[in-house]
């Protein structure tokens, strides 16, 4: 059984030597987190337009990274290099979205939206 106080703290009830802290607290700066709007669709944005064009850059890396992925933990070790190297690249496409107004004191951000093979290059 797990406990979740208010102070921030993870704990685990023992049931020999009681409570039990697992993680210490994580101290985290609000301000320097991104008003990032919720729920993004593609679909919110004039295809063509800077916010969709990121995202649909963003959702192509993003599902070949994963494709990549499956590859490399099913037979073909060689392509977890690609993998993670895609992986910076979604960082990098993701900060940049984040830094794109998107109307009312909120920024773009990545949709996580299914690109088929096809399509992403």
């Amino acid at each position: 059984m797990r406990h979740e106080p208010a102070m921030g703290c993870s704990w685990s009830q023992d049931p020999v030597r009681g409570p039990q802290r697992l993680a210490e607290s994580v101290a985290v700066d609000l301000t320097a987190v991104r008003p990032m709007r919720p729920n993004q669709r593609m679909s919110d944005h004039p295809s063509g337009s800077p916010i969709r064009t990121a995202q649909e850059e963003f959702n192509r890396t993003y599902c070949g990274m994963l494709h990549r992925l499956d590859q490399a933990f099913n037979g073909s070790p060689q392509m977890l290099g690609a993998a993670i190297g895609m992986m910076y690249a979604l960082k990098a496409q993701a900060q940049r979205l984040l830094e794109m107004p998107d109307g009312e004191g909120t920024t773009a951000g990545p949709t996580f939206e299914y690109v088929a093979p096809e399509v992403r290059g």
